[in-house]
C-alpha cells in the first residue's frame, strides 16, 4: 500500500517531512521538520525530530520537504 503526504506525494522511509502545528490531540508543541522512521498500514507515520523524539502523525497532515 502506498502512503502519501498532503500533496499526494509518495512517502518513503528516511524522507524529511514537515509536521504541522499541533492541534489539541497532538503531543508535540510546534511545527517541525523530521525524518520518516516508520509507515504503518493504517496511514500513520512515525517521524523523528532533530532531538531524537518520535511522534506518530497521520500521513495526510505531513508535507515532504526538499
Amino acid at each position: 500500500m502506498e502512503t502519501r503526504d498532503k500533496n499526494y506525494e509518495l512517502l518513503d522511509l528516511g524522507m524529511y517531512v514537515e509536521v504541522p502545528e499541533p492541534n489539541e490531540e497532538d503531543n508535540w508543541n510546534f511545527s517541525f521538520v523530521g525524518s520518516v522512521l516508520c509507515i504503518d498500514l493504517d496511514g500513520f507515520v512515525t517521524v523523528e525530530d532533530m532531538d531524537g523524539d518520535c511522534f506518530v502523525v497521520e500521513c495526510e497532515r505531513l508535507e515532504i520537504v526538499d
